[in-house]
């Protein structure tokens, strides 16, 4: 089971130049350092290239003079009017771990299947095994169960109201699909052997379960209980795995699936053949997308106070797909060639902003892939222990997705912003959608030092939590070095240790002027 973590890691890895699978959409990405400091706010205050993702809007505002006299001039506090032109590069990476599949993989890795599949139920621990298998795989392939990952790098370059810029992006994801609850290799016999082996090892144990008449059944309704008797186990075997998964904690929810699973194993083995996990056809199902935009951006100030702006984009993308077999001993050929299965599609997208500003005050709208883009799928094929399958991997739709921002800047080195997702955004996770609130602030400390804060919340799922972010800025003149991270407040469980459920890097280097 440790070639779970490995596929787990490896999947997430390949974020980095693709993405992977059966996608309906496609997230909001953080594209700057300096506003992923800043919980990611960005659509009223950006002061770079970026401003092609974050609000293109900003362009119209880059050198532009006064229209007022200067004696009347109000101080343009966030100094876009001085800057004639820039470079950016920015990169960055992120993952989630979603519900508790680190919790079940983590106990089903730590499970020896071949000690249990060779020499059958001999100890109490055996039993709190099968009754931790049943339990794991009970739940691990519900949807909210899944990992995901993204990535977000760019070069972009503005002179005056206009900019250009290469934008990467990559999203993927993967959940465990077509699981296989028979062929565990646990007790390949019959089920009457699975039921003295359970009360055999009860009888060793140094705090056995009391069975027989008089027993008061802690998780298992009378319903499963005959589900159990009529599957082949024993009255006293039922009791010592009611108990064993009492002391477990599964809940009345669990219950009935465990029971399923159990009956399961027992059909498997009575059928006459030994299930073994090289017959497991358990699958991780990859879900992800690619893309590289090439914007063309410019931006169109009607006065010192409302601009509007735009891009047009020049768009590449990959659909990615595969399915991995858990169990198999030869998967890592197909984790080695995993981003061989891909259709690509050429298109284009539009963006649109607005920005006013008044003061100390700014506010900003923003509207992505107004025209829908689309990106082609294609159907994956292959063999599973032996079986050939076919999995159509879906089109990609970049739905459009509408943002707002707001920014105060009381004084030049400050700067305070909370952006709000007006749309519930797909994702590459089926029936995931995202919806973001973010907010942070900026102090930029003695011109040469800025130092930010900030978080942000998905508003659409709650699985995640408060995610936290910092960032640290140096202006060393017209260089501009930063670094931006960001954890969540939830943890899971993932490789035996407690992690964030969510967490993201991303490094900056400007040349601004």
């Amino acid at each position: 089971m440790k070639k779970m973590y490995r596929i787990t890691l490896m999947t997430m890895g390949a974020i980095v130049t693709i993405g992977v699978g059966q996608a309906l959409a496609m997230d909001t990405f953080m594209m700057s350092s300096r506003h992923a400091g800043m919980g990611g706010a960005g659509i009223a205050c950006s002061t770079d290239a970026t401003a092609q993702y974050y609000n293109p809007a900003t362009f119209g505002f880059f050198a532009k003079k006064p229209v007022v006299a200067e004696e009347e001039k109000e101080p343009e506090l966030s100094g876009l009017a001085t800057k004639d032109w820039g470079i950016d590069i920015n990169a960055g990476a992120g993952a989630r771990i979603h519900g508790e599949i680190g919790d079940y993989m983590e106990t089903l890795a730590n499970v020896d299947f071949d000690e249990l599949s060779t020499d059958g139920i001999e100890t109490e621990e055996d039993i709190r095994n099968l009754v931790k298998i049943a339990k794991s795989l009970s739940g691990i392939d519900d949807e909210r169960n899944a990992f995901s990952a993204q990535s977000a790098s760019n070069v972009a370059a503005r002179i005056g109201h206009f900019g250009m810029g290469v934008y990467g992006m990559a999203q993927v994801s993967g959940q465990v699909l077509n699981l296989d609850t028979i062929n565990l290799g646990i007790d390949a016999v019959n089920a009457a052997d699975l039921s003295s082996d359970i009360e055999a090892a009860n009888a060793a144990s140094s705090s056995p379960v009391v069975t027989g008449g008089g027993y008061s059944y802690l998780v298992f309704n009378a319903s499963q209980q005959s589900q159990l008797s009529s599957a082949g186990l024993s009255s006293n075997s039922i009791q010592i795995l009611d108990n064993m998964a009492a002391s477990e904690g599964v809940t009345s929810a669990q219950i009935q699936q465990i029971t399923d699973i159990i009956e399961n194993v027992t059909d498997g083995s009575t059928a006459g053949s030994a299930t073994t996990l090289d017959d497991n056809t358990t699958t991780i199902i990859a879900h992800g997308i690619g893309v590289v935009e090439v914007p063309i951006s410019y931006g169109y100030a009607f006065n010192d106070h409302i601009s509007v702006g735009g891009n047009i984009k020049y768009m590449k993308g990959r659909v990615y797909g595969t399915s991995i077999r858990v169990f198999d001993d030869n998967n890592d050929e197909v984790l080695d060639n995993i981003d061989s299965k891909y259709n690509e599609t050429s298109t284009f997208g539009v963006d649109m902003g607005i920005m006013a500003r008044y003061g100390m005050l700014q506010v900003g709208l923003v509207g992505r892939n107004l025209n829908s883009p689309k990106f082609d799928g294609f159907v994956d094929t292959g063999t599973i222990a032996g079986q050939p399958y076919s999995e159509t991997i879906a089109d990609v739709k970049l739905k459009p997705q509408a943002a707002a921002g707001i920014a105060l800047i009381p004084i030049d080195t400050l700067t305070l912003a909370l952006d709000l997702d007006l749309t519930a955004n797909e994702t590459n996770r089926t029936n995931y959608e995202t919806q973001f609130i973010r907010g942070g602030l900026e102090w930029d400390a003695f011109k040469f030092l800025a130092l930010r804060v900030g978080a942000y919340s998905n508003l659409s799922e709650s699985d995640i939590g408060l995610v936290y972010t910092a960032g640290l800025g140096l202006n060393l003149w017209a260089v501009r070095l930063d670094v931006a991270g960001a954890y969540a407040d939830d943890t899971v469980n993932f490789d035996g240790d407690e992690v964030p459920a969510e967490a993201n890097v991303m490094a900056r280097l400007a040349v601004d002027f």
